[in-house]
Order: C-alpha cells, then sequence, then structure tokens
C-alpha cells in the first residue's frame, strides 16, 4: 500500500467520504457524519479559512481513507503569548492498517504542525500512543454538579444519605448580590486580559466566540457579563449557558465557559444559581481545571463528581449513561515550555473545548 499523511484539503478529498469514513469505521453513532456539524467544528473555525485540516491516512492509489483524526485549529495562549494549537477529536483507524503504526504516524504529523496539542476521551490503547509521543494525561478534568430540585434526578443519581443531607444543607440560602451585563466587545477584551494574564487557555477572542456559540448549527448559548454589584471596577466574569430540556423527567443547565476576575466569581455563581431557580431547572454541571475558579462552584455547594462520591450523576444524557469516572480525560503536549502547560493550576479548559459539549445523533434536531 502507498499511504501517506496529510489534511483532508491537501489531498482534495471531499469532506463528506471523511463523514462516511467516521459512520462506517467507529464503534458507536456520533454528529461527525452530520454535515452541518462536520462543517462547523472542521471547516468554520476563525483559522480554517474554509478548510478541512482534519489529518487522515490516505491510501493514494486506491483512493481511499485509511484513518482520520479530527483536527480544529486555535490559539493556544500560553504564557501570555498566542501560539498556534489544535484541538483533537476522534480518532479511527481502519482494521486494514492497525498496528501497522499508521496511527502514530499521524499523531506525529499533528505535532510537527502545531505548538500545542490537546485531545479529550482518550481510551487506554491510544494513552499508550500519545505517551511515547511525549503527550501527558489528565485522568479526569474536575466536574461539578449543583442539585436543585433533587426529587426528579433520583432514578439517574447513584447516591447515599450522606449526599441526600448535603443537598439539603447546600439549597440556596439568600439571595446574590450582582450586576448582569450584555457582552461587548470591549468588556471581553477587558475580561480576556485578565484570562491571558492568569491562565493558559484556547482563544476566546470575539471571532473564536462568535464561531463556537453564535454559529452552533444545533445548540443555543446564551452569554453574560457578570459583576458583583460592590465591585463592578474589576473586570466581569464571562458566562455561557447551554439549556437542556430534551431530557427525560428533568431540565439541565450547563455551564460552557466561566472566566474572570476573581473578585466576581462568587457574583458569577451567584448568578448561575438564581438563573436557573429562576428558570425552573433540576440541575447545572461545570467542567473546569482551574482550581482557583472551581473552588467557588466548591464554596457553593457544588458537588465534585471526582471527589463526592457519595452523589454521582450521569456523563452522557442521550441516551442517559452513567460512567465511571463520570467525566472526560485530556491529553496535552507542547513543543516548547511544557512545564508551562503542565502546570494544570494554571489551565483552563472547560465544556468549551473540543468536543466536550458535543450533541449527539439523538440530539441533533432537538436542541
Amino acid at each position: 500500500m502507498s499511504i501517506e499523511i496529510g489534511t483532508v484539503s491537501d489531498f482534495g478529498v471531499d469532506s463528506k467520504e471523511v463523514q462516511n469514513f467516521y459512520k462506517e469505521t467507529w464503534h458507536r453513532p456520533i454528529a461527525l457524519p452530520d454535515n452541518d456539524f462536520y462543517t462547523w467544528q472542521f471547516k468554520s473555525a476563525p483559522l480554517h479559512n474554509s478548510l478541512d485540516l482534519s489529518i487522515i491516512a490516505y491510501e493514494v492509489k486506491e483512493k481511499s481513507i485509511l484513518g482520520v483524526m479530527g483536527v480544529t485549529k486555535r490559539p493556544m495562549i500560553l504564557d501570555g503569548k498566542s501560539i498556534i494549537g489544535c484541538e483533537m477529536t476522534t480518532w479511527v483507524i481502519s482494521e486494514r492498517v492497525k498496528s501497522t503504526g499508521v496511527g502514530t504516524q499521524i499523531i506525529k504529523f499533528i505535532q510537527s504542525r502545531h505548538h500545542v496539542v490537546t485531545g479529550f476521551g482518550i481510551n487506554p490503547g491510544a494513552l499508550r500512543i500519545y505517551m511515547r509521543q511525549g503527550f501527558r494525561f489528565i485522568r479526569q478534568i474536575p466536574r461539578f454538579i449543583k442539585v436543585i430540585n433533587f426529587e426528579p434526578l433520583k432514578k439517574y443519581a447513584n447516591y447515599d444519605s450522606l449526599a441526600q443531607d448535603l443537598i439539603d444543607r447546600w439549597k440556596f440560602d439568600k439571595s446574590s448580590q450582582f450586576s448582569v451585563n450584555d457582552v461587548t466587545e470591549s468588556s471581553l477584551e477587558r475580561t480576556n486580559n485578565f484570562l491571558t494574564q492568569n491562565f493558559n487557555h484556547f482563544s476566546r477572542d470575539l471571532a473564536h466566540l462568535k464561531w463556537r456559540y453564535k454559529n452552533h448549527p444545533y445548540f443555543n448559548y446564551k452569554q453574560f457579563m457578570i459583576s458583583s454589584q460592590s465591585k463592578n471596577n474589576s473586570a466581569n466574569v464571562f458566562v455561557c449557558l447551554r439549556e437542556e430540556s430534551s431530557l427525560d423527567g428533568f431540565k439541565m443547565l450547563h455551564v460552557i465557559d466561566c472566566f474572570g476576575a476573581d473578585a466576581n466569581l462568587p457574583a458569577a455563581v451567584g448568578f448561575i444559581e438564581d438563573y436557573a431557580r429562576e428558570n425552573k431547572f433540576d440541575v447545572i454541571d461545570f467542567y473546569c481545571t482551574s482550581p482557583s475558579i472551581n473552588c467557588h462552584f466548591v464554596s457553593s455547594g457544588w458537588f465534585s463528581l471526582s471527589d463526592d462520591l457519595c452523589f454521582q450523576f450521569p456523563h452522557i444524557f442521550h441516551p442517559i449513561e452513567m460512567r465511571d469516572p463520570p467525566t472526560a480525560n485530556v491529553v496535552y503536549w507542547s513543543k516548547e515550555n511544557f512545564e508551562k502547560l503542565a502546570d494544570t493550576s494554571k489551565l483552563y479548559i472547560t465544556k468549551q473545548d473540543a468536543d466536550l459539549d458535543r450533541p449527539t445523533p439523538e440530539n441533533l434536531h432537538k436542541v
């Protein structure tokens, strides 16, 4: 066989061939065969210029795809500097070429074109390949759950008597003091400056937020700027929410992004909880790697699914499915300043990144 590695656009391959390869080869139904979603994730991102930059192993003589890794090119802010990064997702190799090294070649090709690379939801077999290529592993992205109305959740959660006591103890006990403002270019710039000064993160500039939140083909997102009524002079907190009411018997609010000045984070958490209560949501979840942000959710009575084993909640919702652990993992690699990226206390990754908030086939047309 004559196998070469390159981007879908390099080979002039129609993206629909890649979508069909995913449909035929991936072990369970996923959203990537859907043309609208695939185009949004792999061709419409701001740095792609409408090119499909996913990486394929291509049999040139047969003109057939033998492997693919979905790639979204995106600036990574590392140690205050913007460099070329990418988010990898959904790596699959044809049975014809498994154990031939094709998968490793794909990873090496991606590393040759980017300075920072991350991937999520890694299975044990793939993890061995990643780590041999210099990647490191975070087994669990911290995930937090706020229970507002426990009754409709009981048949889906795993819980004991301690969890029931804590849910009662952690109920809302006072009205939070916060101001809600529209997201403007200037307010986003101030908030992004705070993020860049304190964290390593994929770009949240105006172009990427528009692509990620306004142009998503299926999900609807709500964006807010939140500040404390007593601390309006500091940078606001950017909050993005997604509402989900198509679940069986309960309503869920997903916190997709939450970043900004530490002084205003308690107000942001208060806003999220009040929003959920006023709009009759039963439960809220939030994925985030940053302890300095997560501490505000913990102090407000959110369960940590990594640590609070008395309460566990499903990770997949269409269909509802409990996993152990009930969150995602991540691999990461950097060509330079690896020690900066490995400082996970300064790494900001949330459900916004990669496919942590990807629709499933069951809810593509429900949301």
